[in-house]
């Protein structure tokens, strides 16, 4: 019976927090006072994924050795290490990258891997004529992991576009399941990656343009307005 109990107990995941270990070493990517703290407090058997153990001591051997610590350079690291494609790839160093886009060299350090792995990256900045962006575009894609409503969303279907989004409070009001786009986990690449490729398809997408402009509809100024002054006109009489 004792022995049973132990292989039950062997056979089970130990309690562990991903989205902590991808926060850590996230901060540790960006700022070198999060990296000296982190190293000073933590060793990397401190990770339960073995993919973010060698993260760690890739990035802790920059900075005791005082080399500069960013994706690129832990990037190159992870490669004399010979682990790189063992902990995701530079695709998954650009995707720690994402969750803490603090330092100043963010740009250029995005564009060189975007370049590396065959990436058309275009960073944009602040832009006054969206709609016609949008019109230039053949699918619109939204990784958000929170959103009050999401207007970038919005602003995509009304102008046509099929929106591959997550699955969050705010966008699912208005992007629906082989309707107007596609929900996905905003912690999975990989569901993003396929829904892409499905709108690769120009016809799926044409097919969508009629029901993308009619889910945007509610949200138009003209609605708004109306529905605060119903609110007003309510509260007045």
């Amino acid at each position: 019976m004792a022995e049973n109990t132990e292989n039950k107990y062997l056979n089970k995941v130990p309690p562990h927090d991903n989205d902590a270990e991808q926060a850590v070493l996230a901060c540790m990517l960006f700022d070198n006072e999060g990296a000296r703290i982190a190293i000073e407090g933590l060793d990397s058997q401190d990770f339960y994924s073995p993919a973010h153990q060698l993260i760690f001591s890739a990035i802790s051997d920059l900075y005791n050795g005082a080399m500069p610590v960013d994706i690129i350079t832990t990037k190159n690291k992870l490669i004399e290490m010979g682990v790189l494609e063992k902990v995701g790839g530079p695709e998954y160093i650009i995707k720690l990258a994402t969750l803490a886009s603090t330092s100043a060299n963010t740009k250029e350090e995005l564009e060189q891997l975007a370049k590396e792995v065959g990436i058309d990256l275009r960073l944009m900045g602040l832009r006054d004529d969206i709609p016609q962006i949008c019109k230039c575009a053949d699918i619109g894609v939204m990784p958000s992991t929170r959103e009050g409503l999401g207007l970038s969303g919005i602003e995509m279907l009304a102008a046509g576009l099929p929106v591959i989004a997550s699955n969050v409070h705010g966008i699912v009001d208005y992007v629906t399941d082989d309707v107007d786009g596609y929900l996905c986990d905003p912690f999975d690449e990989n569901v993003f990656a396929k829904a892409i490729s499905k709108l690769a398809d120009e016809n799926l997408r044409k097919s969508m343009i009629e029901n993308c402009e009619k889910a945007a509809e509610p949200f138009d100024v003209e609605h708004s307005k109306k529905a605060m002054q119903d609110i007003y006109f309510e509260m007045l009489n």
